[in-house]
């Protein structure tokens, strides 16, 4: 800028010599040269700026890129991690579920093998017994065929109850064990959707902090500029004298009123 100030000032100076002299074409084209210079200076301030203004958004650009990779990249972990060990989880619980449901169909089995022989079995064989003391053996055999007619039909019965029973049971295990897997999964949207609520927090952040720094630049570049514009027109005030000292100095010192 002081280079600017100087030659600015070279060219009033000289323009303001050939004012004296009343050389008034010279001076004219001492005045193009000053609006010229004044053009390109503007020209290449600009050019300049434009230059930084680029720089910057290069810069910018860079960081933003560079965190948001960085970000992606944690994300991209934590959300393998988080899939990984749920997915552990939620086998666990199933094989849990598989492990209990084979346990309890034992269980049922196990207490259809200790089914009570009914009352009417057990008279029917102290009557089959009482004829054998009594020596009456025919009755005795047919009582024993009743008696077993008697127990394979209230066994076949028993089964068929016993079946709906263990069936009606199993739904209902198995109905819980459904409502316990559907709880477990719900926790583990949660667990996801906190996640990913903490993830978008993030990345807002990310977002929000470098919307702050374009606006922060964005206002350095303008106070920048208007500084700069400040002071070329500092310069150009500086470097001249005002155009009433100009006109008057050929009254005053031109060669036509020193002869």
């Amino acid at each position: 800028m002081e280079n600017v100030q100087n030659h600015i000032k070279l060219l009033y100076e000289q323009r303001r010599k050939l004012i004296e002299e009343a050389n008034y074409v010279k001076a004219e084209e001492i005045s193009k040269k000053i609006k010229d210079y004044k053009k390109n200076v503007l020209a290449q301030q600009t050019r300049e700026f434009a230059k930084r203004k680029q720089i910057d958004q290069n810069e910018f650009d860079k960081s933003y890129d560079e965190e948001l990779a960085q970000f992606k990249m944690k994300w991209a972990k934590i959300e393998r991690d988080l899939k990984s060990s749920l997915e552990k989880k939620e086998k666990k619980f199933v094989e849990k579920q598989k492990s209990a449901l084979n346990k309890y169909r034992n269980d049922i089995l196990e207490r259809n093998i200790k089914n009570k022989i009914s009352p009417n079995y057990l008279n029917m064989k102290k009557v089959e017994m009482a004829l054998v003391k009594q020596e009456r053996f025919l009755e005795a055999e047919e009582m024993k065929q009743k008696a077993e007619k008697l127990l394979r039909e209230e066994n076949r019965l028993l089964e068929i109850q016993n079946q709906k029973k263990n069936k009606k049971q199993l739904q209902l295990f198995m109905k819980r064990q459904k409502e316990e897997l559907n709880i477990f999964k719900d926790d583990q949207k949660k667990k996801i959707y906190m996640i990913q609520k903490i993830k978008n927090s993030d990345y807002d952040k990310i977002v929000n902090k470098y919307r702050t720094i374009r606006v922060e630049i964005m206002l350095r570049q303008k106070d920048d500029e208007i500084l700069a514009k400040k002071r070329l027109q500092s310069a150009f005030r500086h470097g001249k004298r005002s155009m009433s000292q100009e006109i008057r100095t050929p009254y005053a010192t031109s060669n036509y009123f020193k002869q």
